[in-house]
């Protein structure tokens, strides 16, 4: 069991998910801090918790934690800018489509992991996938104690490939994954990350049998991947064009960090 002191920045549905997780694996809460928006409904929940004692600001919680968890949507990674990284820390990053550089350079901090999971509900039952960039001892950890599987990447072109991949279970909800289109669709991605298939075979497992509008809400934040993707999948694009449309909408909003 991870028994540092963690920060998790951003606490709506990704960050509830993994903070539910870590206590029912008997994480110690008092080395718990954490941030948000004040969202009524993540306010609700973090008193159902007993949390409300963790909440922070940004700067006090990077000034207290040894592991830095990042769970703000990439649009809003900008306020981090007036942030001060004093000490060594460990950052995993949960951001879709930010680079470890663009975080190395944003908190001049060395130690930046990067998580891509499936989801906030793939987290809370357990049946998460993620891609983890570059591998860390530590990280690895924490992510078997969230119960999460996790496959190794290389570089940052298969990051963005696996940003596109963690939202699979969004798009098997709207489209059926074993037609042979959606099926050469997933081939060709494959040939710039050879763990795609595999993972694919296992969002569909992922997909809810209910409620699946909910589910894809849950999985999508406004200008997101998952958003990107789901839009284009509604509009009777093929897997594919939307899968691509996805990729641009990580490599536009690379760009425009920078």
């Amino acid at each position: 069991m991870i028994t540092e002191k963690i920060g998790i920045i951003g606490t709506g549905h990704l960050g509830l998910s993994i903070i539910q997780k870590l206590l029912e694996k008997g994480y110690n809460k008092n080395n718990l801090l954490l941030t948000h928006k004040n969202n009524p409904k993540t306010i609700k929940k973090l008193k159902q918790l007993k949390l409300t004692e963790n909440i922070t600001t940004n700067q006090i919680l990077i000034n207290n934690s040894d592991i830095l968890i990042l769970t703000i949507p990439p649009q809003n990674f900008h306020e981090l800018d007036k942030l001060i990284f004093e000490k060594s820390k460990i950052i995993i990053s949960f951001m879709a489509s930010i680079t470890n550089k663009q975080i190395q350079e944003q908190t001049k901090q060395k130690k930046i992991i990067r998580v891509l999971p499936t989801g906030p509900d793939t987290i809370l039952n357990e049946t998460a996938i993620a891609g983890l960039y570059p591998p860390n001892k530590k990280v690895e950890q924490l992510l078997k104690t969230l119960k999460i599987e996790y496959y190794p990447i290389q570089n940052d072109t298969e990051m963005n490939i696996m940003t596109i991949a963690a939202c699979l279970p969004a798009a098997y909800s709207i489209i059926n994954p074993q037609e042979k289109e959606n099926k050469k669709a997933i081939q060709k991605f494959a040939k710039q990350f050879k763990y795609l298939p595999e993972i694919s075979l296992k969002a569909e497992k992922i997909v809810p049998e209910t409620n699946q509008e909910e589910y894809i809400k849950k999985m999508s934040t406004p200008g997101g991947i998952t958003e990107e993707i789901v839009n284009s999948l509604k509009q009777n694009d093929s897997l594919y064009i939307a899968l691509e449309k996805g990729l641009r909408r990580v490599e536009t909003l690379q760009n425009d960090m920078k």
